[in-house]
């Protein structure tokens, strides 16, 4: 998924940074992490939701 490895790069960034890599961590980077973020958590809740759904079907109790 696109925004599992953008994420994941953006974590990497971050990790760097704060062990000492060359670059501090700028706001524009740390805008970027929290977009991606909110994206993979709004992208994981949307499945999730999905998901309860069709066991509610399957078990009868979906309305």
């Amino acid at each position: 998924m696109r925004f599992e490895r953008a994420f994941f790069q953006q974590i990497a960034v971050v990790c760097q940074c704060r062990s000492g890599g060359s670059a501090p961590i700028g706001s524009q980077q740390l805008a970027t992490l929290d977009k991606h973020r909110d994206g993979l958590l709004r992208t994981c809740t949307d499945t999730y939701g999905q998901l309860r759904r069709q066991l509610a079907l399957c078990r009868g109790l979906a309305p």
